[in-house]
């Protein structure tokens, strides 16, 4: 099985998708003082959390 795929339901999925996608919401909690703005980056990783663990399939 290839590790980079595409699927309809879950778009492109390779080894540390997940890993990826979280940087910048780790970055912008460090960056931004805005407390709406923190609020919307942490649902945000918590989403990475979940999909890391769980994965595409």
């Amino acid at each position: 099985m290839k590790k980079i795929f595409y699927s309809e339901k879950y778009g492109w999925s390779f080894p540390g998708k997940y890993i990826l996608l979280a940087i910048p919401a780790i970055v912008g909690l460090i960056y931004f003082e805005n407390i709406f703005i923190n609020i919307i980056l942490s649902l945000y990783l918590f989403g990475c959390v979940i999909g890391f663990f769980k994965g595409d399939r």
